[in-house]
């Protein structure tokens, strides 16, 4: 993959610009730190997050389908953040594990309707987040806590899936609503109605 020092384990194309990619490295003993890559043209690459990501691996990457320049990276291993977020390519990141647990990440969605509703899926459940990794809700209503391989997003019918390691494949609606999500314990609301004035 052109000018890559180190192996990717994680690559993501970007929605609105094709000529956008990111990919993502694993740390080696005695070598490079685990980073990420970004290309605007598929051959040539460019370091954009040296030293500032955990040298840990960087299991899957994503970028918000409306906006090239948001990407979201998480990681396995534990003791340091497990989600990160860059609003500008990749020049900068930010670690927005919030509340999350302590365990490793294996991957991350971000909603194509309302993209501030990003998902992950770690070594216990699905988690959402609807304000920039603040807070983070489980989202695992109907699935046994389970180690999440991935998540897809099921476009037609506005779902989101997860597929565990040997727990089965489970689908739930994604949420509905962008912001102003009030809780009660862990779950986030799966939808929001106005019903008739009394």
């Amino acid at each position: 993959v052109g000018a890559l020092s180190s192996k990717a384990l994680s690559i993501v194309s970007s929605y609105t610009s094709t000529d956008t990619v990111y990919a993502g490295t694993i740390p080696v003993t005695s070598g490079p730190a685990a980073t990420i890559y970004r290309s605007t043209n598929g051959s040539s690459f460019t370091d954009v997050a040296a030293g500032q990501l955990p040298n840990r691996f960087i299991t899957d990457l994503t970028v918000n389908p409306n906006n090239s320049a948001e990407v979201y990276a998480v990681f396995g291993g534990f003791g340091s953040g497990h989600v990160y977020k860059s609003s500008n390519a990749g020049l900068n990141w930010v670690n927005i594990s919030g509340n999350l647990p302590d365990v490793p990440h294996q991957c991350v969605v971000a909603d194509p309707l309302y993209p501030q509703n990003v998902y992950v899926g770690n070594d216990l459940a699905v988690y959402v987040t609807v304000n920039g990794g603040a807070q983070w809700f489980e989202y695992k209503s109907g699935m046994p806590y389970a180690l999440v391989y991935d998540l897809t997003i099921v476009f037609p019918n506005r779902h989101i899936r997860a597929t565990t390691h040997g727990n089965g494949v489970y689908e739930r609606d994604l949420i509905r609503f962008p912001v102003g999500i009030t809780t009660i314990g862990n779950e986030v609301p799966k939808e929001h109605k106005l019903s008739q004035n009394y």
